[in-house]
């Protein structure tokens, strides 16, 4: 599923009597952007309702609560990334040429998802953002998309490609480079330049920063 910010109102959107699709995926855009924007707490099923140019009512016939719509946004997002990080690691090649993929494929995400990725930097990974129960619903579908992964970082210390250091915590470090240059950037509206960010990205991660 694609979100766009610039969904247009129902009356617009619902052409082909596929009305209670469509109004889901408007209530989707539309709430991601306000989430994005506002945070969990501050957005309003009301808002939300307004800005899909639907009535408070239709909102409760597709979801119960303003939690429910999150948690589902949360966890569409989350199997997207999934999927896509997945596709990357299927593509074959070396450790390296996998692991290039893998950073490229994040930064995608990133790009093409610049809202569910603030929304989730605000609300559950940043430095401000508080212990809540949607890391607990995060928590295992991030897992699954890390695991494959860290696997890879240990069959390239196998090769010998990799130096002998938990893989977990390269994991962690290649995930905090990324999130902290593409996040940077996107919560500063800065152009996001992919291929550059992902060339630089590759040669901290496989040169470091000092001159040999």
């Amino acid at each position: 599923m694609h979100y766009s910010v610039n969904a247009p109102r129902r009356d617009e959107r619902v052409k082909d009597g596929d009305e209670k699709v469509n109004t889901k995926e408007v209530i989707f855009e539309q709430a991601l952007r306000i989430f994005s924007e506002k945070g969990f707490e501050r957005a309003t099923i009301e808002e939300i309702a307004d800005q899909a140019g639907i009535a408070k009512g239709t909102f409760y016939y597709h979801f119960k609560s303003k939690s429910e719509l999150f948690e589902f946004l949360l966890q569409q997002g989350t199997h997207i990334l999934m999927d896509n990080t997945m596709t990357a690691l299927q593509k074959g090649g070396t450790v390296v040429e996998r692991l290039e993929a893998v950073i490229n494929e994040l930064l995608s995400f990133f790009q093409d998802y610049q809202e569910f990725c603030r929304m989730i930097f605000s609300e559950i990974l940043g430095p401000a953002a508080a212990p809540t129960r949607w890391e607990e619903i995060f928590k295992p579908d991030r897992q699954k998309y890390l695991l494959p992964v860290i696997e890879l970082i240990r069959e390239g210390q196998e090769q010998g490609i990799i130096r002998n250091i938990s893989p977990q915590t390269a994991l962690q470090a290649i995930l905090g480079t990324i999130s902290t240059i593409a996040m940077t950037q996107i919560f500063h509206g800065e152009h996001f330049d992919k291929m550059k960010v992902s060339s630089q990205i590759r040669e901290i991660l496989f040169h470091g920063i000092l001159v040999a």
